[in-house]
């Protein structure tokens, strides 16, 4: 959902399920979530604990592209990064693609959020961000009781 906030802004729950496919226990194994900004945009979230294939996945669709973000490393396969450009006769997209083996991501996330928190950085919303995503998650359980 942090990832739907920075890209769509402020957003509001849509549609949330919480359903247990496979796994017999009280706390749900699939989510799925539709969540939209002031101008209508749709971000549409989906995490499984019954995927037998580790699976991480991100497209934005713009205009006239598409950027799709996949893997996580190890389990979840090599991280890419794909830009999809519209051509003006429509047709197969002109399409470049990167591969990411070295990600310190996780290091510099970890190293902003610790910057937040001891206020030496304003140059990210991480804790505004994380107390809405938590605000969504709280929202998402309360209408979806069991």
């Amino acid at each position: 959902m942090d990832l739907s906030i920075a890209f769509l802004g402020d957003i509001s729950l849509e549609y949330g399920a919480t359903p247990n496919y496979f796994w017999e226990m009280e706390v749900e194994d699939n989510v799925f979530i539709s969540i939209k900004n002031k101008v209508g945009s749709i971000a549409f979230l989906h995490a499984s604990c019954t995927e037998w294939k580790n699976t991480f996945s991100l497209e934005v669709y713009g205009e006239t592209g598409k950027i799709e973000v996949s893997g996580l490393g190890g389990s979840y396969g090599i991280e890419r990064l794909n830009h999809y450009k519209m051509l003006p006769e429509m047709g197969p997209p002109e399409t470049t693609s990167w591969e990411f083996l070295v990600d310190d991501s996780w290091h510099l996330e970890v190293k902003e959020f610790i910057e937040d928190v001891v206020g030496a950085s304003s140059n990210s919303s991480n804790i505004d961000t994380s107390v809405r995503v938590l605000e969504l998650v709280h929202e998402i359980y309360e209408r979806t009781a069991r």
